[in-house]
């Protein structure tokens, strides 16, 4: 049984994807957990026991009319359809909400409209990509809701077999076809390229010392996802952590999944 978690601030963008993914996987086994995070201001105690409460009760009352509308629309058991307001920074909720209900995947909406998803696009889309340890698929604003393909950002290390077989499994789960791109600096051009793994779509290698405006460029005209592998050290690490993975979402419009190795 997949478990997705489906954050939303309640604007129509995130509202939107969460109809698309409900819709898509409704006849499969999926249990779905929808959430949201709530912020008080600054004030006295007993105001912001007070305005906590008030906050508190419309996300959920929010949460429960969205997940109600979800289940008559697409025919879903309640037992199917959970909802979760919590207080708190959005990468610590989505991250303790993982922990708690072994989630499989997160899947998101990024710029939402004054919500918490706002900051995503920069310092938070990274904050949550390092700290939890599931796949988490963002799409930007505006683009349109295609799995397929995947497109693999791949170097020279590869892929472990544990992350080959996740990345495998959600492909399966999407019916899509994964393709791998190897963005080549000069120095790697100087000695041939053996990929550890290999999948059915192919690998495209481009020549580029700067690999994410190589990725940016190659996705401008590709339908799919761009898949990226957050290691604890290298590239990619380097990339989160400095907003690099923002920056293509942002610019690209392309939606992307960020895996962990």
């Amino acid at each position: 049984m997949k478990r997705i978690l489906l954050p939303t601030d309640f604007s129509s963008g995130s509202i939107q994807l969460i109809e698309e993914v409900v819709k898509r996987f409704s006849k499969d086994s999926v249990n779905f957990f929808i959430c949201t995070a709530y912020f008080q201001p600054h004030g006295t105690a007993d105001m912001l026991v007070s305005i906590a409460d008030i906050l508190r009760e419309d996300c959920e009352k929010q949460l429960t009319d969205l997940s109600q509308s979800l289940i008559h629309a697409y025919n879903i058991e309640s037992v199917r359809m959970s909802t979760r307001a919590v207080y708190g920074r959005v990468e610590d909720v989505i991250h303790e909400i993982c922990q708690v209900k072994d989630i499989s995947l997160v899947v998101m909406a990024t710029k939402g409209s004054q919500g918490f998803l706002d900051s995503v696009i920069g310092t938070h889309s990274s904050q949550i990509a390092l700290k939890i340890r599931v796949p988490f698929l963002v799409f930007p604003e505006g683009t349109s809701f295609s799995l397929s393909p995947i497109h693999l950002a791949l170097d020279q290390k590869g892929l472990s077999e544990a992350t080959t077989q996740k990345l495998r499994s959600i492909a399966a789960f999407f019916k899509s076809e994964i393709k791998s791109v190897h963005i080549k600096t000069q120095k790697e051009e100087e000695s041939p390229v053996e990929y550890p793994v290999s999948f059915d779509g192919g690998t495209v290698e481009i020549t580029d010392p700067n690999v994410t405006q190589a990725l940016k460029r190659y996705m401008e005209d590709r339908e799919g996802i761009l898949a990226l592998i957050n290691r604890r050290n290298g590239f990619w690490a380097q990339a989160f952590q400095l907003g690099h993975s923002a920056e293509i979402i942002q610019t690209t419009k392309t939606p992307v999944l960020a895996l962990h190795e």
